[in-house]
């Protein structure tokens, strides 16, 4: 599935840091961000 999101500035820099970080494409954390949070609601 493809999602486009619109993101506000400063969160789009965030997730670019912290993607950075982790060694990952900003598009790779969005998705685990997002899998983080529904994963758990799975159980």
């Amino acid at each position: 599935m493809t999602v486009t999101l619109e993101l506000k500035p400063e969160i789009e820099a965030r997730s670019a840091r912290q993607a950075a970080v982790e060694g990952v494409t900003v598009e790779e954390y969005i998705q685990r961000v997002i899998e983080s949070i529904i994963a758990p609601l799975a159980s």
